[in-house]
């Protein structure tokens, strides 16, 4: 046997460092969007409807410590006391919010390519109309339950 049957030689270190770094920036991305739609749903759920917070709050406190009916009466009622208040700072906060996440996405497709970005985008979208809906419309139930997510559209071919 001579040494032309041995196959192809193997990759050189500067390719594999670039697969690495390929690797490395494929995560970056993933775990970007990740984020981003983990941070809208904790966000949407924490202070969006803010004329439910009282009452899922106290749902939260009644399972994780334990309040009786009348500690949950009274927690709910000073929670409802500062709720305009709490809707107010949501309202100051809400376009510097936007912004950044409007910043974020476009830092995001940057590094897309075509139909990455036109399905990052359709997700995206989607992410925003959920977060515009008026306060008490929520698709998911606020028990702790979790509805599926809509199907995803089928990504376009290559550009």
């Amino acid at each position: 046997m001579d040494s032309h049957d041995a196959g192809p030689p193997p990759p050189s270190r500067t390719r594999m460092i670039l697969y690495g770094l390929m690797l490395v920036v494929c995560g970056a991305i993933i775990g970007g969007g990740i984020m981003a739609t983990v941070l809208w749903e904790r966000l949407e759920h924490s202070v969006r409807d803010a004329r439910r917070m009282p009452e899922r709050m106290v749902d939260h406190m009644r399972e994780d410590l334990g309040l009786t009916e009348e500690q949950a009466r009274q927690v709910e009622a000073i929670l409802a006391r500062h709720r305009d208040e709490f809707e107010a700072i949501r309202r100051e906060m809400e376009p510097r919010i936007k912004a950044h996440v409007d910043q974020v996405n476009a830092e995001i497709g940057e590094v897309l390519t075509p139909p990455q970005r036109r399905q990052w985008e359709r997700r995206f979208a989607r992410e925003q109309r959920r977060w515009a809906r008026p306060p008490g419309e929520h698709p998911r139930p606020h028990h702790g339950g979790r509805m599926p997510p809509p199907p995803e559209p089928p990504c376009e071919g290559g550009d």
